[in-house]
């Protein structure tokens, strides 16, 4: 059997390693443009709310609830979104607080609501709004990392009675350890 040598130093062919485009680059053609979650520079929050959205031009109001919350705008659940690019004007109330803004209607989907970007908001508004954010904030969290069930180990009392043997009564009362579960 012949042994083919190899040159020394001289190594197999690797395949060549795959590039991840980064998040700093943009896109190949500038025609193209980014879909609804790939423009969002802030994070959505689940927000249920009273809102009264009001198109500047016609007057055209809609009572309605907003979905979700954001530091730039929020979704408006409704049957009859307004057209893209219609001004408005947002008021959400929640509670005894009330948020007020200027908007405009970026996303429409019939029969399913609407995306609002915020224009103007009122400085004494946005301590609202910040407010707002962060109990959503922290209730996100909290829904994202609490656990399905967790055990206690707890030492309950318990007062045991029956009868023993022949019609004999027995009471005891013994404080015993107990795994409680919580859902």
């Amino acid at each position: 059997m012949k042994r083919r040598k190899h040159k020394q130093g001289s190594k197999p062919a690797s395949p060549p390693t795959p590039t991840i485009p980064s998040e700093v680059e943009k896109p190949a053609s500038p025609s193209v443009a980014l879909a609804g979650a790939d423009r969002r520079t802030h994070p959505r929050y689940e927000f249920i709310a009273a809102v009264e959205v009001v198109a500047a031009e016609s007057g055209e109001r809609i009572e309605t609830r907003v979905r979700d919350l954001s530091q730039q705008g929020c979704y408006v659940d409704t049957n009859n979104p307004l057209p893209l690019g219609t001004v408005t004007d947002v008021r959400i109330t929640k509670r005894a607080q009330l948020f007020e803004a200027g908007a405009r209607v970026v996303y429409s989907r019939a029969s399913k609501g609407m995306g609002l970007l915020f224009t103007t908001i009122e400085p004494e508004h946005l301590q609202t709004l910040g407010t707002w954010l962060n109990e959503s904030r922290e209730t996100s969290w909290l829904a994202a990392n609490r656990r399905r069930s967790q055990r206690v180990l707890m030492t309950i009392p318990v007062r045991v009675s029956g009868q023993m043997g022949v019609g004999l009564p027995f009471e005891g009362r013994k404080p015993r350890p107990s795994v409680l579960t919580v859902h």
